[in-house]
């Protein structure tokens, strides 16, 4: 995987994360789920997080 391939990856993760996150109810919607998110989501297209 390119350097570029894994922006492009990374730039979705956020965006996924972040729309995931704003779904959510207020009273679970913090950061750290929005990282969580990233991250399973970026482990999940290979790159690895740590």
């Amino acid at each position: 995987m390119t350097q570029e391939e894994q922006l492009v990856i990374q730039a979705k993760a956020k965006e996924y994360a972040e729309l995931r996150t704003e779904q959510l109810p207020d009273f679970i919607k913090s950061n750290v789920v929005r990282d969580a998110l990233y991250c399973a989501y970026l482990e999940g297209a290979g790159i690895r997080t740590k």
